[in-house]
């Protein structure tokens, strides 16, 4: 069993065309499970073969989402949140939908259409200084 987790100190403006996504974890840029926030909603999703599935969805609250953590345990991914890093909910859970012993893991914000500027802000990544901080690009993001 193993996981990645941060806390969200700024989840940015909210608006439909931006996502802030605190955690992805890939195989490659093809298979990726990650958590989403974006227009008022925090979200789990898959990627495999670039095909894109919504894993769970649930109105996203700062006071409540203010950590949160994907895991996996016993061929299960588990998507989590809490108030305070240490008591989890889970948002919702997949079998593994690829081999998980060895990940990239990173954090990403973007805008599509006609969205304003945004800051996002994580911290406490792991809890460590010596994470390996890869910050991706997904197409068609600015």
């Amino acid at each position: 069993a193993s996981s990645i987790r941060c806390r969200i100190k700024n989840a940015g403006a909210q608006a439909a065309n931006q996502d802030f996504l605190p955690l992805i974890a890939q195989l490659d840029g093809n298979n990726q499970i990650w958590i989403t926030i974006n227009g008022g909603n925090i979200q789990a999703y898959k990627k495999i073969a670039s095909a894109n599935t919504q894993v769970a969805t649930a109105a996203y609250s700062a006071n409540t989402h203010k950590w949160v953590r994907i895991r996996e345990s016993g061929g299960t991914i588990y998507y989590d949140f809490s108030t305070d890093g240490s008591l989890w909910t889970n948002l919702g859970s997949v079998a593994n939908p690829f081999a998980v012993t060895a990940l990239q893991v990173g954090a990403a914000v973007g805008q599509f259409g006609a969205a304003s500027a945004t800051t996002c802000i994580i911290d406490k990544y792991n809890e460590t200084d010596y994470v390996n901080r890869a910050f991706y690009t997904q197409q068609g993001y600015q």
